[in-house]
């Protein structure tokens, strides 16, 4: 990139373009050393040159503070070069959800509580734990057991299976709850009765209940075959093979479409028929480490990753499949975990560990970032080394 033309992104930042030209700084410098590496020979640098780059990236530092949105790709350049990732201007305690609702949050001492104004209550003990219909209770489990749970802690029932339960998703009508016990999959009822075997081995990937249709639920038999079936009659509505080995399950909110996280592709299927309707490719070097359904329409957000410690989070309208190219939210360094939306969809949360922060990012064209830091001490307190946690979910606004 010539001075001519970085000065041009620069002017046409403006002064309040700082989160603009960050992320337009990024692909162009990942660009630029990506060509390096594949133009020069391996050879050793000598000590001179080195420092010498060290005084030049230190120089452009400073020229580029000049003016405002030169600052914002020399903050670019302090945090991803030289410093630790993350945003500057941070709050330092979660003191509200944007766009209200309450989250679940798993950390090592249980679940958490979040309300809309930042205050929580901790479910001692839990592993994990998922909303049912209206937040009106839990739907938790450590070791061998699944609970429904009050927020406030009293526990209506309980059940307890041979595997380890994991990856529980509570119906969106309420009446039922899939979840993984060992390598199988069944299905309770929501009041705790007639729990029964659906399939005998499955993936490791959490189910998800299809909306709109009572008990239709997905999930993944084997490493890329989905199916979709009627818990109720145990029978098959479609099975479609996926290209890439399913990570994560999706539904749109009108469960026209299930988005199914692989690899470096989502891939995304007719919810009715199980036909191919899109695939997403990640960009090149990339994998997809997350994606989520707005809770209504049909926008999905992704989070990516690179093995060269490179982030982004995007997010694709698929209305139409001729008018779905990736929206860039966010570009950082690191590892973005998860993305999950606010309950009025105004809002993408992403959960950077490397940063041990959580962005709040608008989702509409006018951008807009909210950062929290030190998390992982917020959700592990009184622990010396604090482990960064786990959004189980975000619902009832």
């Amino acid at each position: 990139m010539s001075d001519d033309r970085l000065q041009h992104l620069l002017e046409r930042a403006g002064d309040d373009g700082r989160m603009v030209a960050e992320q337009r700084a990024w692909p162009v410098v990942q660009e630029a050393f990506a060509q390096q590496r594949a133009a020069a020979p391996r050879r050793r640098v000598p000590r001179p040159l080195l420092a010498f780059a060290g005084i030049a990236v230190l120089a452009l530092i400073g020229a580029l503070a000049v003016t405002n949105p030169g600052a914002a790709v020399a903050k670019w350049v302090r945090d991803h070069i030289v410093g630790k990732p993350g945003v500057e201007k941070s709050e330092p305690a979660l003191t509200r959800l944007p766009g209200r609702g309450r989250m679940l949050v798993s950390a090592t001492q249980g679940v958490w509580v979040v309300n809309p104004d930042g205050s929580r209550r901790l479910l001692r003990g839990y592993e994990g734990a998922t909303w049912s219909p209206h937040g009106l209770y839990v739907g938790a489990w450590r070791g061998h057991e699944l609970f429904a749970v009050e927020p406030g802690g009293r526990v209506h029932w309980s059940l307890a299976r041979n595997g380890a339960i994991r990856g529980a998703d509570w119906s969106p009508e309420g009446y039922r709850i899939a979840y993984l016990s060992g390598r199988s999959l069944r299905v309770v009822a929501g009041d705790g009765t007639g729990d029964r075997l659906l399939r005998t081995r499955v993936t490791p990937v959490a189910p998800a209940w299809k909306p709109h249709a009572p008990h239709l639920l997905a999930f993944a038999p084997r490493a890329r075959i989905v199916e979709v079936v009627v818990t109720d009659a145990r029978a098959l509505a479609w099975r479609r093979a996926v290209p890439q080995r399913a990570r994560s399950l999706a539904w749109s909110a009108d469960g026209r479409l299930l988005a199914v996280a692989g690899r470096s592709t989502v891939t995304i299927l007719d919810g009715g028929s199980g036909r191919m309707h899109q695939r997403i490719p990640s960009p090149h070097g990339f994998r997809v480490t997350a994606v989520a359904f707005a809770h209504a329409g049909r926008q999905l957000a992704i989070a990516l990753t690179s093995p060269d410690g490179l982030a982004r989070a995007v997010t694709v309208n698929l209305r139409s499949p001729h008018h779905s190219r990736p929206r860039q939210l966010f570009a950082g360094a690191g590892r973005f975990s998860q993305v999950q939306w606010s309950p009025d969809d105004r809002w993408v949360l992403i959960t950077w560990p490397a940063a041990d922060q959580w962005l709040f990012l608008r989702s509409a064209r006018v951008s807009g970032v909210s950062a929290v830091r030190d998390i992982a001490r917020q959700f592990d307190p009184g622990v010396r080394t604090a482990r960064f946690p786990a959004v189980a979910d975000w619902c009832c606004g």
